[in-house]
């Protein structure tokens, strides 16, 4: 398998993710999976801004985003430039889900998978299942 190496920015992104979100991913990255870490903690203003776009159905407090370390991240085949981001397809995003939700079985980590969301298929969003039961508030 060729090698692939995460940029900067996905690995200061998955500072603020979960230790069981950071583990899958460098486990992701070791097994050659092209991906980019898009999203992992939304602070307010964030939060509120992808709920006011469409990007989001949950406000402040309601997303495992919202806390420190986020409890979900979400992730992108990998792209080189913006023309190649917007060419994902569907398909790239349940391709990239195999491998992704593939890992976490193995790894014993307890993962959902926004692209079987009922309503708003979230393709990019892996959350720990059972993210509201950890303790702590949104931060």
């Amino acid at each position: 398998m060729p090698q692939f190496s995460l940029r900067a920015i996905d690995r200061q992104r998955l500072l603020d993710a979960h230790p069981d979100l950071q583990r899958l991913a460098y486990r992701l990255e070791t097994r050659g999976v092209r991906f980019m870490v898009n999203c992992t903690h939304r602070g307010r203003a964030e939060q509120e801004a992808a709920f006011a776009s469409g990007a989001s159905r949950a406000r402040w407090g309601q997303s495992p985003h919202n806390f420190k370390p986020s409890r979900a991240m979400d992730l992108s085949p990998f792209a080189v430039t913006a023309a190649a981001y917007q060419a994902i397809t569907v398909a790239d995003y349940n391709a990239l889900s195999v491998d992704v939700m593939r890992e976490a079985v193995i790894m014993g980590i307890a993962l959902t998978w926004g692209g079987g969301f009922r309503s708003f298929k979230d393709r990019p969003h892996y959350a720990l299942t059972g993210w509201r039961d950890i303790p702590g508030p949104p931060e």
